[in-house]
């Protein structure tokens, strides 16, 4: 799966892309943002974590009246 953008952000960061992605997605809580910060698109993160093995799910929580 090692695309040049893939190798371009694991030479710059010193770590892998699934530890890249997870780490954003957890600092950041969206797909988008991990796009946005990465520089890529929100359709090549999905990308990436679908190639990887990964499925992002969210809830929606009602809030109480």
């Amino acid at each position: 799966m090692a695309s040049k953008r893939i190798a371009k952000l694991e030479a710059e960061r010193g770590k892998p892309i699934h530890e890249i992605l997870i780490s954003e997605y957890a600092d950041r809580g969206s797909t988008v943002a991990v796009a946005d910060a990465l520089g890529v698109s929100q359709a090549t993160v999905s990308t990436w974590l679908a190639k990887l093995g990964y499925e992002v799910k969210s809830t929606i929580v009602k809030k109480s009246a």
